[in-house]
């Protein structure tokens, strides 16, 4: 992961700097030269004269057999093999050489590296996921598909292997159309219902990228009425590239289809729309009913074909008699459509139908400008600011005017263009109080801020009407790049009081930003003020447990600051040229004094230097004995003090940017204590409550994300601990997470759900299927206690052991542990321990027999029973 410096850009990389990453390129030798221009008449010259070696890298990792095999240059790949040129180095991206002549159709060199290297090779996996069966549909050719079927037994992978999309290799031949390699899978029984990560079969695959041929061939094998993740049917996707024949031949197979929407309401009229194709239209509209058909979000036929951007089916539409007086759920019109998308052409040809458009609002009463702003559309802006100046800074209904929204936008050219050119006004406020700079600082943008701040008269910079400053947003929001702006020009901002006597101190203690302490008390902020509930932001530090903000605001000196981890460095970072981050070499061990969740730590190096750092690039030590009963000590000073408000001043927990910031939690430990130990709890204790938003954000993220190493490092903010080498396969889903803790090498298998009742164990080397359900949590069949307030519930831990493997839709019930090496059958509900080594079976499950054991089994042995 490349990481940017969190003093310019913030904790998240939202905006990667590129200079300031060391460059870790390097440059192409002359071996890689010598093979880029194909003369093998050099290759043993520099290699033995020049003492080369053969397997040198350049900056994207790739060795000289790399380039020779993605060139197709056989008579180098021949020399490098005979050089002794490893076979399976991996590039940067997983790719090993093979992986390169497969993907450019280099046939001969792939025979040749078949027959003359490795068998090994043929089991790699690049970092997507791709197999060599992924890779080999791309030669398009049966024959040679055969051929590496003798060679390995690739059949397996037909429906076995998928990539990180959840691609099987049919999608693939489906996505490029090699049909001759389809064709093989096929008779090889490739699955036609696989899904991919998108919902997505090989037929709608096929459809998307314009296979005709393909889809001839996936049509009568594929089922047609399996949605994708959107909703969308076969038809769907037929309607939207306007394959008008291949339309009528699905209706004629499903006539049903016609009549069916995807999740946003879409029904396959709806999507001919995106086709720009007349005669597709003109079979799906056969009467004006159709017009005023509108989609879940309010958007009939003429306002899609508006936000397509065709003139074209806008006149053709016209002419059929849609009306224009139409507004989507939010009141949308059609020219704000044109306006919203950036449609000029359409917004002037609306214009010109009926100049009274441009007064248009919608039910939020925001304006066309308003529109235009918020997509930054310089030119729709500026052609409107030419028609009608007078309404440019007209607020919506709760005062926002486009200046505003510009500056959320984090567009300085917009907002540049709005002040200087368009003359909008600064000084203007919304209900809330809240000029155009609080909404520059909100949306974090450091260069709109610098210019507005230069720009701004003073009256447009005080607190918002709960009081909160610009710093409360900036510590709030973990905009640490932005306070030392503010301060500079603000200084008396650092000790202001918020609707609950809150200063920005106070809010970077709430978030456990120790950058953002550690900033404000350099400055010289005042740390004895007392919040609304008689506490100084260093009593706030130790009641939630953030030692090292506790640390900071007391000044104790950093040889007594408290290890809260200790990592070792694994991999070299990037560098930056900043002396607040850490430089790290790789095996040097650090006391981590504070985490934050983005995955940046604090930290002390062996040699006493004190920094930042990214945890990447670390695995986790141990602490000793003497480093734990630190940290219990200073936890044990944690104060759990419960919110006592009159219920008329519930108001005063006021909102920064919308969202609430309550002042504690209820940290009464007993619920948590009943939890662990088995006893009945109440689900709605605070205590036990994770933020759902957070971690339901934090899900779909995941689930939702197609790099595996951000997957991964999604995956490892949900749970407690997650092992080396674990391979995740979403969707998954938990109620905690971070009482999850899952070990090394272990394969977590499609939808998996875990519901935490308690620590859920997961050793090493464990192995789960798709569909498993891990259930810690229960309820007592008496409807009385079941019922009593929110709820009450049973929880119980769930131990699985090193080695254990659940097959496919396994449900293990609260309480149970599974022995070392033990292997559960699908479909089995698993309610009692079961011992190590046992093959279990049924619902309830029961040991059968024990698991098969091969001492003396090699790799090289193919022919072991599955049993």
């Amino acid at each position: 992961m490349k990481r940017c410096n969190p003093f310019t850009f913030g904790y998240f990389n939202e905006r990667p700097n590129v200079e300031e990453q060391e460059s870790s390129k390097e440059a192409p030798t002359a071996l890689h030269i010598v093979v880029y221009k194909n003369r093998f008449d050099f290759i043993d010259y520099i290699v033995h004269s020049l003492e080369f070696d053969v397997n040198c890298i350049d900056e994207k990792g790739n060795t000289p057999l790399h380039l020779a095999c993605a060139f197709g240059f056989l008579e180098s790949v021949q020399k490098l093999i005979e050089l002794g040129a490893e076979p399976m180095v991996y590039n940067k991206k997983g790719i090993i050489p093979l992986f390169s002549a497969l993907r450019n159709n280099h046939l001969s060199v792939v025979n040749y590296l078949i027959e003359h290297c490795r068998r090994e090779m043929l089991a790699a996996i690049d970092l997507r996921g791709y197999s060599v069966l992924h890779y080999a549909v791309f030669i398009n050719s049966s024959e040679f598909l055969d051929k590496l079927n003798n060679f390995w037994c690739i059949t397996d992978l037909v429906n076995n292997s998928c990539n990180d999309g959840i691609s099987t290799p049919l999608h693939i031949a489906s996505r490029y159309g090699t049909n001759e390699s389809l064709q093989w899978l096929l008779k090889h029984d490739a699955n036609t219902k696989i899904e991919n990560e998108m919902g997505e079969i090989p037929l709608i695959i096929a459809i998307k990228h314009k296979q005709i041929s393909t889809i001839n061939i996936l049509l009568p094998l594929s089922p047609l009425n399996v949605p994708d993740n959107y909703g969308q049917l076969p038809i769907h996707h037929a309607a939207s590239i306007g394959n008008l024949s291949l339309i009528k031949k699905l209706i004629e197979l499903d006539n049903d289809s016609l009549n069916k929407s995807d999740t946003n309401g879409n029904y396959p009229f709806h999507c001919a729309l995106k086709s720009n194709d007349i005669n597709t239209i003109d079979y799906f509209y056969p009467n004006k009913h159709y017009f005023s058909k509108s989609n879940s979000y309010g958007m009939t036929p003429l306002t899609l074909a508006i936000a397509c951007g065709s003139t074209k089916l806008l006149k053709y539409l016209l002419a059929k008699g849609a009306s224009l007086q139409t507004q989507t759920l939010s009141g949308t019109t059609p020219l704000l459509c044109a306006v919203a998308h950036g449609k000029l052409e359409i917004a002037q040809q609306l214009f010109n139908i009926d100049p009274s458009f441009i007064n248009d609002r919608d039910y939020n009463g925001n304006t066309v400008f308003h529109y235009a702003v918020q997509n930054s559309n310089f030119r729709v802006v500026k052609w409107l600011y030419s028609l009608v100046g007078q309404l440019f800074n007209q607020p919506n209904y709760v005062g926002e005017t486009p200046l505003h929204i510009a500056c959320l936008t984090k567009k300085l050219k917009m907002v540049v263009l709005l002040i200087e050119h368009c003359h909008h006004p600064l000084v203007c406020f919304t209900t809330t109080q809240r000029s155009p700079v609080h909404y520059a600082v909100l949306g974090g943008n450091y260069d709109i801020v610098k210019y507005l701040l230069k720009k701004a008269p003073t009256i447009t910079c005080q607190p918002d009407k709960n009081k909160l400053n610009f710093l409360h947003y900036c510590c709030n929001k973990s905009f640490i790049y932005l306070l030392p702006l503010i301060l500079k020009k603000f200084p008396l901002l650092m000790n202001f009081q918020d609707g609950c006597g809150r200063t920005p101190l106070h809010i970077a203690v709430i978030k456990n930003d120790a950058l953002a302490v550690s900033t404000l008390v350099e400055s010289g902020c005042d740390c004895m003020i007392k919040d609304i509930r008689g506490l100084t932001p260093a009593e706030s530090a130790i009641n939630r447990g953030y030692i090292h903000c506790y640390n900071i605001i007391q000044k104790i000196p950093k040889e007594r600051w408290t290890t809260i981890k200790k990592v070792e460095v694994t991999r070299q970072p990037n560098k930056f040229d900043n002396g607040k981050i850490l430089s790290l070499v790789i095996g040097m061990h650090i006391n981590v004094v504070w985490i934050h969740r983005s995955g940046w730590a604090i930290g002390i190096d062996e040699r006493g230097n004190t920094g930042l750092f990214s945890l990447d690039n670390c695995k986790t030590i141990e602490l000793n004995p003497i480093e734990r009963q630190q940290v219990e000590a200073i936890l044990k000073k944690k104060k759990f003090v419960r919110k006592d408000f009159e219920k008329k001043n519930r108001s005063q927990s006021v909102a920064i940017s919308d969202n609430i910031l309550e002042f504690d939690e209820v940290l009464t430990q007993s619920e948590f204590k009943s939890l662990c130990e088995g006893k009945l709890f109440f689900c709605d204790f605070p205590e036990l409550a994770v933020d759902d938003e957070i971690l339901n954000k934090k899900l779909i993220k995941y689930n939702n994300e197609w790099n595996a190493q951000k997957r991964m490092e999604i995956f490892s903010t949900i749970v407690g601990h997650v092992g080396e080498h674990v391979k995740m396969i979403g969707p998954f889903y938990c109620n905690f997470g971070r009482y999850i803790s899952i070990g090394d090498n272990c394969i977590i298998n499609f939808n998996c759900t875990i519901l935490e009742g308690g620590p859920v164990t997961i050793g090493n080397r464990v192995l789960i299927g798709p569909n498993c359900n891990l259930i810690g949590i229960s309820h007592t069949t008496c409807e009385k206690i079941r019922n009593y307030g929110a709820c009450t519930a049973l929880g119980k831990p769930i131990v699985i052991k090193d080695g254990a493997w659940l097959g496919a839709g396994v449900i293990v019930l609260p309480g149970v542990t599974i022995g070392e090496n033990a292997v559960i059958g699908a479909g089995s509900v698993v309610t009692h321990d079961i011992p190590d080594k046992m093959v279990a079976v049924g619902s309830p499950a029961r040991p059968i027999r024990r698991v098969s054991e091969y001492p003396d089994w090699t790799p090289d042995q193919r022919d072991i029973p599955l049993n």
